[in-house]
């Protein structure tokens, strides 16, 4: 059964599918420079409206952070491709929610 989400989610119109309270997050990932894969780090600072701190995709803009299904990345390893976390520039490698519901801007808490 899915639970309510909290007020804070309310006012803000988060994600509350029926995986949202399964999600987890396996690896978090940041890059210098843009155009160049990113490298999994400890923790990162997520600061609202900005993205990841040093980040090279933070910013005030419509791309702040990406979100990769750990089942794509490894159905992609599957096929034969040897690759790290962070080789399709993504912030976050999550499993157990569903990417394919999220549009730009959705918010997850």
């Amino acid at each position: 059964m899915e639970s309510e989400p909290d007020s804070a989610c309310q006012d803000h119109g988060c994600y509350r599918g029926p995986s949202a309270m399964e999600g987890r997050v396996l690896a978090v990932c940041i890059s210098e420079k843009k155009g160049q894969p990113k490298s999994v780090v400890p923790g990162a600072v997520l600061r609202e409206g900005y993205g990841f701190e040093s980040d090279a995709h933070a910013g005030t803009w419509h791309r702040q952070v990406s979100l990769l299904s750990h089942a794509d990345f490894q159905a992609m390893r599957a096929r034969g491709l040897e690759l790290d976390y962070g080789a399709f520039g993504e912030n976050l490698v999550v499993d157990g929610l569903e990417l394919e519901q999220f549009g730009l801007g959705t918010r997850l808490c």
